[in-house]
C-alpha cells in the first residue's frame, strides 16, 4: 500500500468540486431516461428558441414548472443574449427574451428565456431538454457504506502512483414543489 499523504484543502475540495459535477452530469442522464425525455431541436438557433420555449410553455400548462437544460459549449449559447444580432445572426424577435440574472440562494440557473431557467451543463449528445423542475429537488449521494457517500478503496500501484477506487452512485430526487425563486 503507498505511503499515505496529506493533501492541501484546495486540492480535496476541487476533486470535491468535480466528483459532484460528475454526479451531476450521471443524474441528469438517469432523470432523462426514467422519464424518458427527448432533446428538443431546430433547424437552425432561432427555431431551436422557438421550440424550448413551446416546450416550457407545455410543461407549464401542465402544471409544472418548466427548466431548460443547455449544454456547454458553443450549441448552448444560442440562450444567451450575446449569441444574438451579429455575426450574421438575426435579431431576436420582441416575443423572445433572453436575460441574465442575479444568482440567488435556492433559484435555478443564472440565464432565463422568456422567464424560463435555463441549466447549462454537460447534456447527453450536447442537446437541449426541458424538464420539470420538481423532478431535481435535491442530488442524492449513495455509497457502499453507511459510513459515508463515498467508499475509497486505496490500490497499490507504483511508487510514484496513488489509485483510488471509489464507489458511488447519484440520483435526483424529486421534490414536492418546484424549486424556482
Amino acid at each position: 500500500m503507498p505511503p499515505r499523504h496529506r493533501m492541501s484543502e484546495g486540492y480535496l475540495k476541487d476533486r470535491a468540486t468535480n466528483i459532484v459535477v460528475l454526479a451531476e452530469q450521471i443524474g441528469f442522464r438517469a432523470l432523462l431516461v426514467k422519464h424518458a425525455v427527448e432533446p428538443v431541436t431546430g433547424r437552425d438557433d432561432l427555431e431551436l428558441l422557438k421550440a424550448l420555449i413551446q416546450s416550457c410553455e407545455d410543461v407549464s400548462s401542465a402544471g409544472g414548472a418548466p427548466v431548460i437544460l443547455a449544454p456547454l459549449g458553443p450549441k448552448g449559447s444560442a440562450v444567451f443574449s450575446y449569441h444574438w444580432g451579429w455575426g450574421g445572426r438575426p435579431n431576436l424577435p420582441e416575443d423572445i427574451k433572453l436575460a441574465a440574472k442575479v444568482h440567488e440562494e435556492g433559484s435555478l440557473g443564472m440565464h432565463e428565456v422568456n422567464g424560463y431557467p435555463v441549466l447549462q451543463i454537460q447534456t447527453p449528445d450536447a442537446e437541449f431538454f426541458v424538464i420539470h423542475g420538481a423532478w431535481i429537488g435535491s442530488l442524492v449521494f449513495e455509497g457502499d457504506e453507511v459510513t459515508g457517500v463515498f467508499t475509497p478503496e486505496v490500490l497499490p500501484g507504483a511508487p510514484q502512483e496513488l489509485h483510488l477506487k471509489l464507489s458511488w452512485r447519484a440520483e435526483f430526487q424529486e421534490s414536492p414543489a418546484p424549486r424556482l425563486p
